[in-house]
């Protein structure tokens, strides 16, 4: 496989001086966010921020409403004719509700030790990593997005030493230079305590050779399941619609013959997480069908997590359906999947 198709040149947002302004109304916006959260995230204990965020919650529900009337059906659209037992609108509202939550958790991480947020967080599947790594091989965990940072969290805390690529200005402030240099680090000074970092620079693959490296002396790499920009990615069918997955993980997988494991952080219960490790991934083979036939027969296990934990999934504006298109969305022909490769001009990071 070429090296391009591998692992991509980055997947990260915009690297370019001509392409980030000074200062930018999203970073801004979210900066006073934080800062108005700062106070409850500090002084409110935890077991208390679900209550508030559900508050929270609904008045920020009403706002996106406002501004983009139709943001609530994404939802019914993906799941078409299927019950899940809670309405589309309540899965936006409680997804916003986690979102909140998240960022009290980051603010509370950075309170001193004694008051830090200390998550009760089980890692369910020990034994598929433990099993990789009696036989010799590396280990990725494939982590799909729904509670976010807990990851991290479980596997340090359960002794296992683990890196992950990155963009270069991975962060929730990525839209200005302000951001990039100056707030991003509330969120990957978190980040590095728990697992360690391996930068992905501009337009380089000395990422891939060093994450090929580690997995060929048995290191245990973090990437997400996710489309990633500058890599191959392929539609598959999911739900009613169509979901874009990048191939580089399971590609990568197959190069330096590692196991790999996908990963899904949950909540069953308020302030209780569960990050579930399950079997390897099985690939036939190692041309590019078999990589392909993996990434889709694993799709229809993502959709039993997501039809489970709906209001968790962050990744609900990615699944493309006919309604979608219609309302302006970016049609693609009614294919089993469908190759895309993206250029590096269009927005996104392998590490959000």
């Amino acid at each position: 496989m070429p090296l391009s198709e591998r692992v991509p040149a980055g997947g990260a947002r915009p690297q370019t001086a001509s392409t980030v302004s000074l200062v930018d109304a999203g970073d801004v916006a979210r900066a006073a966010l934080f800062a108005l959260l700062a106070p409850c995230a500090w002084l409110v204990p935890p077991r208390c921020w679900p209550r508030a965020c559900g508050v929270l919650a609904n008045g920020w529900a009403r706002i996106r409403t406002l501004e983009d009337p139709q943001w609530r059906a994404l939802v019914s659209r993906a799941l078409g004719d299927r019950d899940i037992g809670i309405s589309p609108a309540a899965v936006r509202q409680r997804a916003l509700a986690n979102n909140i939550e998240f960022m009290l958790q980051l603010l509370r991480m950075w309170r001193p030790r004694r008051g830090r947020w200390h998550p009760d967080v089980e890692l369910v599947g020990r034994e598929h990593i433990d099993a990789g790594l009696r036989q010799g091989r590396g280990t990725i965990l494939w982590v799909h997005r729904f509670r976010p940072f807990v990851h991290f969290v479980a596997l340090s805390q359960a002794g296992l030493e683990v890196c992950r690529p990155s963009g270069k200005y991975h962060g929730e402030f990525y839209r200005s230079h302000i951001g990039r240099y100056w707030l991003n680090p509330l969120q990957t000074g978190l980040e590095d305590r728990y697992c360690e970092r391996v930068v992905v620079g501009d337009r380089a693959f000395g990422h891939l050779r060093e994450l090929q490296q580690r997995l060929g002396r048995q290191a245990i790499v973090s990437m997400y399941a996710d489309h990633l920009e500058g890599t191959r990615n392929i539609d598959v069918p999911f739900l009613a619609g169509r979901l874009s997955l990048s191939t580089q993980a399971v590609s990568l997988a197959v190069q330096s013959n590692s196991q790999i494991l996908p990963v899904f952080p949950v909540s069953d219960t308020a302030g209780r997480f569960r990050v579930i490790v399950e079997p390897s991934l099985d690939i036939a083979g190692s041309d590019r069908a078999s990589v392909d036939a993996a990434v889709i027969r694993h799709a229809r296990r993502l959709e039993w997590y997501v039809l489970r934990y709906p209001d968790q999934w962050h990744r609900w504006d990615r699944v493309h359906t006919e309604a979608t298109s219609a309302s302006g969305g970016t049609s693609r022909p009614r294919t089993p999947y469908v190759e895309t490769i993206v250029s590096r001009s269009r927005s996104a990071d392998p590490d959000m």
